[in-house]
């Protein structure tokens, strides 16, 4: 049926996550989960700075099968994902209707084509831990209704993991800076 295929892709996505995964690297194997999973052009995982810029962590281009370099991007040129966020749901942008937006996203991507693109917000606890960016620049394709239900999917899991995986690397910088701290002063760890 297909509550049971959506089910197995889920726990799919999962496993493609967790393998070989740490806690420096959970970003980036979201991010192939989500292109092995919905076979989908680009992912990019963007981190919110502040009320009005965000930064991509990982972005990766599968068509072209390279990492990419994205800058930073400032939410008062995207309504889009501005209202993503803050309706913590789902959103597409198509050339034709927000075209400006659109160029925005792909020159901040470093991509020369254009083509939809999905903001799903990640939550974790009722706060956004980051925000997934599935565009489709090659094949210009929206994705199917189940696509954008597995997106959904995908997100509810990405996030907890997402919010652990920043948690702990933020909990061992601080180890590391008392460490120094402590070393400095001539006392033990």
């Amino acid at each position: 049926s297909p509550v049971q295929r959506e089910s197995v892709q889920l726990l799919r996505a999962l496993g493609l996550i967790l393998e070989d995964a740490t806690a420096e690297n959970i970003p980036d194997r979201v991010t192939q989960a989500v292109i092995d999973v919905l076979k989908v052009d680009v992912v990019a995982l963007l981190k919110l700075q502040d009320a009005n810029f965000g930064d991509f962590i990982v972005a990766h281009d599968s068509f072209m099968n390279r990492s990419l370099s994205p800058m930073a991007l400032n939410l008062d040129h995207q309504p889009t994902l501005a209202n993503a966020i803050e309706r913590r749901a789902q959103r597409r942008i198509l050339q034709d209707d927000n075209d400006d937006e659109i160029q925005d996203l792909y020159t901040r991507l470093d991509i020369d084509q254009v083509g939809p693109a999905y903001f799903q917000p990640l939550i974790h606890d009722r706060e956004i831990v980051g925000l997934l960016v599935v565009a489709q620049p090659y094949t210009r394709r929206e994705l199917y209704s189940a696509e954008a239900e597995m997106l959904k999917g995908i997100a509810v899991i990405a996030g907890g993991l997402l919010a652990l995986s920043f948690a702990a690397v933020a909990n061992r910088k601080m180890a590391e800076e008392r460490a120094i701290h402590a070393m400095i002063r001539g006392v033990p760890p």
